[in-house]
């Protein structure tokens, strides 16, 4: 029983970094579906430790507790629900590619409520790192054949921009993005 509980926490202490990291720093696991999975994989195990532990205050507290910060959530219009919906079930993101030089294009949109965003992330190992994005639909607009970006190229590094080149087969398209 204790093994199963340190499991939880070290899992429960992950995505807790995991998440800090992503907001604070844009630092997050490789890939696009490598937070999702640990977040089912929490879930999951929280779901099996409820039902087998359900006899225990402690458990009924914890209950009673999720179910109260997922009430709260919903609270106001929704939106911290849908993100937790959006992010968790992978429906936040248009589009993704990634290009040889350990970068990758996606186009993501947080909240039912947001626009969206294009962020350009350097793969390092098992995390990547949210390098710029741009918010607006000017940008979608303008790169609305993001599946037709054949290179991305750092052109330029400012304290708080990048100068970003998308290669498209009839050419380039330059944006600055905004540093995270």
């Amino acid at each position: 029983m204790k093994r199963i509980y340190l499991i939880y926490i070290i899992l429960s202490a992950a995505l807790i970094i995991n998440l800090t990291l992503d907001i604070i720093k844009g630092i997050s696991l490789q890939g696009y579906w490598a937070d999702r999975i640990l977040f089912w994989i929490w879930l999951v195990y929280t779901v099996y430790i409820l039902i087998k532990y359900w006899s225990k205050k402690g458990v009924k507290f914890y209950v009673w507790t999720l179910t109260a910060l997922l009430g709260l959530s919903m609270l106001p219009m929704f939106i911290p629900f849908t993100a937790i919906i959006f992010t968790g079930f992978g429906l936040d993101r248009t589009y993704g590619n990634d290009f040889n030089d350990n970068l990758r294009v996606q186009v993501t949109g947080k909240s039912i409520m947001g626009r969206p965003n294009v962020e350009l992330i350097r793969k390092y190992g098992l995390y990547g790192v949210v390098l710029g994005e741009m918010s607006g639909f000017d940008l979608v607009d303008d790169l609305d054949d993001l599946e037709n970006v054949k290179r991305v190229k750092i052109l330029e590094e400012k304290e708080n921009n990048l100068l970003v080149e998308f290669y498209f087969p009839n050419g380039g398209n330059r944006h600055w993005l905004d540093k995270k």
